[in-house]
């Protein structure tokens, strides 16, 4: 939050929203929302999600058997931990759908997610709120990360189902970003690029949209945000590629984004780091490695390369293992996960 501040809100004076599920039934502890209104610029709001929150749940048809067998096992993927945690996979399917309906949030358009852990290492003059409003932007993002294949078997055939509907196929944009997620051939293939939810801005009045409701329910109807590794950033971008303009979708650059996955973005000129006050090490650039999607997503858009990125024909990427930082990334599911198991399972 305070880089956040430091680097972006200190400027504009957002709100910050904070959305909590109280397993622990204790409320929202009334010393940390003092903390948090001294930190920031914007107003603090703290929403509780409800018990009774059909979205904050596992669906009744799920077996559930089956999701401890295969979609909590220890080590099943061989990616980060968090893919066997009830936690993570009711907060996916959550940002997927159902946070947009909360009471807070319907007051508001756009909105930006921010992820325990993240940090923004460079100043950000642009106001993306702004941007995403007066050139009516669909969605932005700060970083494009490759998913495992492993984690995501079922998804891109599960997308191609509801798209090859006879009422859906109409619904295809022109100008879409199909080609960040698919590779064309005889045989369509997934190219398991993604655009992160994370720091990522949305058009809240598309996610309330009932064509997007309808694509979250045949795509929740697989279970693969239970079975499998599915994230709410998969179900995003590949609704967000399809069904929304190319020039619709925003990349935030020169922001010195950091996560918990030690997925960095710094920029690699040093006359741009300088301007923008950068505290990143260039030689860390992930955005532009084999690992991140952005180059792909600057060729398909006929985006410059940014100064002193090295220009190749070469847009080809690979999967790469996320290198923790710590323990922390894995605590915050793993510290009440026998509560979550209790409640829901």
């Amino acid at each position: 939050m305070r880089s956040i501040e430091m680097s972006f809100n200190s400027k504009y004076g957002y709100d910050w929203v904070f959305s909590y599920f109280d397993v622990e039934s204790g409320g929202f502890p009334e010393e940390l929302r003092r903390r948090l209104e001294h930190m920031v610029t914007g107003n603090v709001i703290i929403e509780e999600i409800k018990r009774d929150n059909p979205y904050f749940n596992i669906p009744e048809s799920i077996d559930r058997h089956y999701l401890k067998w295969k979609g909590m096992s220890g080590s099943r993927y061989g990616l980060v931990p968090n893919h066997k945690y009830l936690d993570f996979k009711l907060k996916n399917r959550f940002h997927s759908y159902g946070f947009q309906f909360l009471p807070t949030l319907s007051r508001y358009r756009y909105v930006c997610n921010v992820d325990i852990g993240t940090a923004l290492q460079c100043n950000v003059d642009d106001d993306f709120f702004r941007r995403m409003k007066t050139e009516e932007k669909a969605f932005g993002f700060s970083y494009a990360p490759v998913d495992s294949a492993v984690g995501v078997k079922t998804l891109f055939g599960t997308y191609l189902e509801f798209i090859n509907q006879s009422e859906e196929s109409g619904a295809v944009s022109s100008n879409n970003l199909q080609k960040f997620i698919i590779n064309e051939g005889v045989t369509p293939l997934y190219t398991q690029c993604n655009m992160d939810s994370n720091m990522g801005i949305v058009d809240m009045d598309i996610l309330r949209s009932e064509h997007y409701k309808r694509f979250f329910n045949h795509m929740d109807a697989a279970m693969g945000l239970f079975y499998e590794r599915w994230t709410d950033y998969n179900l995003k971008t590949l609704y967000f590629s399809t069904y929304v303009d190319k020039d619709k979708i925003l990349y935030i650059a020169d922001s010195g984004y950091n996560d918990l996955l030690n997925r960095i973005s710094c920029p690699i000129n040093m006359e741009e780091k300088i301007a923008h006050k950068c505290v990143c090490d260039p030689r860390n650039d992930l955005a532009f490695s084999r690992s991140s999607c952005l180059r792909l997503f600057f060729n398909i858009t006929g985006m410059e390369l940014p100064k002193d990125v090295e220009v190749t024909d070469i847009y080809g990427v690979k999967y790469k293992r996320a290198r923790v930082k710590g323990k922390t990334y894995e605590n915050m599911f793993k510290r009440l996960e026998q509560k979550y198991r209790e409640l829901f399972l």
